[in-house]
């Protein structure tokens, strides 16, 4: 079994073509398979797309840190949603533009504050695929707190 310190060195997937457009299945040593295809007539809409994928990554590399962050400075944190959206360009290559990540927090001691310096230590230092991303695409974090039910 690998720990997570094997995982800090090296990451590796497959990518398996599954028909004859643009349909893979996506494999790794820890997790269920993906599936990744794009859009009609080039695919047949059977996954997620690449900047999808880029998406999910995204907001689930920022919204871990800042989940751990926050419970760090001693906050209950009883549920975190997080929608993240991407604007893209009109002309090829069609990649984002901006990254839109709204984040919904629910906590009865969780501050804005406590949320500002989760997110500037969560981009500045600590979550991988935003400093991939950061300087390329612009990156705009929104956080929400509720007592009750996350909100959207």
């Amino acid at each position: 079994m690998k720990t997570i310190t094997d995982k800090s060195k090296q990451l590796a997937v497959e990518l398996e073509l599954q028909n004859e457009k643009l349909h893979f299945t996506g494999h790794t040593d820890f997790a269920e398979p993906l599936q990744i295809d794009y859009v009609p007539p080039f695919g047949d809409n059977l996954g997620y797309t690449s900047l999808e994928l880029l998406l999910f990554s995204l907001a689930s590399c920022v919204g871990s840190t800042m989940l751990l962050l926050t419970r760090r400075m001693g906050r209950t944190i009883h549920g975190l949603s997080i929608q993240a959206t991407g604007d893209r360009r009109q002309e090829h290559p069609t990649g984002f533009t901006k990254m839109t990540l709204h984040l919904y927090f629910k906590s009865p001691d969780l501050t804005p504050d406590d949320c500002e310096k989760a997110r500037q230590i969560s981009e500045s230092s600590l979550c991988p695929v935003y400093s991939m991303v950061k300087g390329n695409v612009e990156v705009e974090t929104v956080f929400e707190i509720t007592n009750g039910v996350a909100q959207h």
